[in-house]
């Protein structure tokens, strides 16, 4: 029985989020409710990296994603995920008719409210956050004027990421794996209400504490979910359930009880093989916007004997190569880009042993088996 109530949300300190996440963890969520999803500490990157260990995305949505009917607003979710939702929408919906689920309870009336969103989509506007950041250390540390074509632009791009590419991811692969994205980039999940994940009171009152809770988590299992232990209205599918690769199997996955069989493979795509042409593509962008705010360079003359000086101007004018910034020696910058958003160390020796054997791999074979090695050396 509870006897406290959970007042964990993030306003509060650091050191009482702690014991407040604790008390839910340990006192509020029911014990008797077995294998939760855990998105916050076991389950942080589920749907998000494949079983190579590799952050991925959906490979072809508008092929692979299938939307949910019987709400207002569009949500989709993949395929097999759909359709075993539909089970078991069908499946609470006969239990309140039958009046196992009471009909004022709130489970008795779920709706997808939040589904898949676009990994590209939420990418993009984080990066606008960091692209003017970077228009600001610009300015603070005088180099506008020093920005003379998109190769100066990109340079000094590199350069401030080696000051917050530790705290802040800069390749979509660091950014997948952040918490500035998020569970439901996977096509795996369906929230079946809106609310605050931080406030552990709503979790109880509106959720935990209904006299079907129990049932709830049951069925959502019987039909191949998991529901989430810190947020009780999102259900997940669980990839390695019997009955959830039922569904699975309609659409080409092969059955393989405990794990997640080919799906990976099947929906998925490493975001690894996009990283560069994504930096790239965001260079460009970013300095044409650049022009446009700033179309004019000013530089300083020094005249004869060094007393006067002459003010010129010259128009920048924008990139519109097809390959961008192609003159940076990418697989470096990348690796070390890499290593630094997932705060690890490295040795010159080993990064020249490492360009070396990708070099070898790309004149061999082709340019993204010389990514891959790298990625797989960053893993590593």
């Amino acid at each position: 029985m509870i006897t406290l109530y959970p007042v964990g949300d993030n306003k509060s300190s650091a050191r009482s989020t702690f014991d407040n996440r604790k008390f839910y963890k340990e006192e509020v969520y029911p014990n008797y409710i077995t294998d939760p999803i855990d998105y916050w500490y076991e389950d942080i990157h589920y749907g998000r990296i494949n079983s190579n260990n590799d952050v991925v995305k959906l490979s072809s949505p508008e092929d692979h994603l299938k939307q949910i009917l019987g709400v207002e607003e569009p949500h989709f979710a993949l395929k097999f995920v759909v359709d075993a939702y539909e089970d078991f929408l069908l499946y609470i919906n006969a239990a309140v008719t039958r009046g196992v689920i009471d009909k004022g309870a709130r489970i008795a009336h779920l709706a997808p409210a939040r589904s898949w969103e676009n990994p590209d989509d939420m990418y993009d506007a984080y990066m606008v956050s960091v692209r003017d950041s970077f228009y600001t250390f610009l300015g603070k540390n005088s180099l506008e004027d020093k920005v003379k074509n998109i190769d100066d632009f990109g340079k000094f791009f590199l350069r401030y990421t080696d000051t917050i590419s530790t705290k802040f991811p800069i390749t979509q692969t660091a950014f997948i794996k952040s918490k500035y994205s998020s569970p439901q980039i996977s096509g795996l999940s369906i929230e079946l209400n809106i609310k605050d994940h931080a406030i552990d009171s709503v979790k109880l009152r509106e959720f935990i504490s209904e006299s079907c809770y129990e049932f709830y988590v049951i069925a959502a299992k019987k039909h191949g979910f998991l529901v989430d232990k810190n947020a009780p209205w999102r259900i997940t599918a669980n990839l390695a359930s019997p009955r959830m690769q039922e569904y699975m199997n309609y659409y080409g996955v092969k059955p393989s009880v405990g794990n997640s069989s080919n799906m990976f493979d099947i929906f998925y795509e490493a975001t690894y093989n996009t990283d560069i042409i994504l930096l790239k593509s965001f260079i460009q962008q970013s300095y044409n916007v650049f022009v446009e705010r700033k179309p004019f360079v000013k530089k300083f003359i020094i005249l004869s004997c060094g007393k006067k000086t002459r003010k010129r101007i010259s128009e920048r004018k924008k990139d519109t190569s097809d390959d961008p910034v192609n003159k940076f020696n990418w697989n470096k910058l990348y690796y070390r880009l890499r290593i630094f958003e997932e705060n690890k160390a490295y040795r010159e020796e080993d990064l020249k042993h490492i360009l070396k054997k990708a070099h070898e791999l790309e004149k061999t074979f082709n340019i993204s088996d010389g990514i891959r090695y790298i990625n797989h050396k960053i893993k590593s």
